[in-house]
């Protein structure tokens, strides 16, 4: 479900840019968005306060992200290893 426009932080290369809020997996976290500066998936909304206090000084961690990441690159790679290599036609 779409619950509007958030606000994200790339993990990678610090950039923050807004794009849709949709759940991720009928859950309360955000489904990341790939980052427009680097193309990282790995990327999460800012955490509010009081964690984005640790946040600033890099101890918040990433609040169940790493998980979601894990899995969504997991899946990634298994697309692409379903592709039939470029020439071979389909029967």
């Amino acid at each position: 479900m779409i619950r509007g426009i958030t606000a994200f932080k790339c993990t990678q290369c610090g950039e923050t840019f807004e794009g849709w809020d949709a759940e991720w997996r009928a859950t309360v976290f955000t489904c990341p968005l790939p980052c427009p500066k680097c193309g990282s998936i790995r990327t999460r909304p800012p955490l509010h306060f009081p964690w984005s206090f640790l946040d600033r000084f890099g101890w918040g961690g990433n609040g169940g992200y790493e998980t979601i990441w894990e899995l969504m690159e997991k899946e990634q790679k298994g697309k692409s290893s379903n592709r039939r290599p470029e020439g071979v036609a389909s029967r």
